[in-house]
């Protein structure tokens, strides 16, 4: 991932990009990738037989949740910002009440 977040720093934004950070991250996820490979490779048949298993179960479930929508689907929370023309004023009577003198 952290590879992957480099080549989109590269594309977007060259002046932040560091080329040594690309090499560094894409070799430990190859390295990272290769000790995945051989420890699925070695841990024998059974286990990675079990785990395909799982693996395909798991996709009934995932087409049961594209397919059925949720009903109580909670949408984020957006702030809606001030029209600029509402932020000065609001700034402007910030400012004058604490310039005005509180009466006791």
């Amino acid at each position: 991932m952290s590879a992957a977040g480099q080549v989109c720093l590269y594309c977007t934004d060259r002046e932040a990009f560091v080329g040594r950070h690309l090499v560094r991250d894409t070799v430990i996820a190859a390295l990272a990738f290769a000790y995945a490979m051989w420890a699925i490779g070695n841990s024998g048949d059974d286990v990675v037989e079990k785990g395909f298993m799982l693996l395909m179960a798991g996709i009934p479930v995932y087409i049961a949740m594209k397919v059925w929508p949720t009903k109580t689907t909670v949408k984020p929370a957006v702030a809606i910002p001030l029209p600029r023309a509402a932020r000065f004023e609001r700034v402007e009577r910030v400012e004058r009440e604490k310039r005005t003198p509180v009466a006791h």
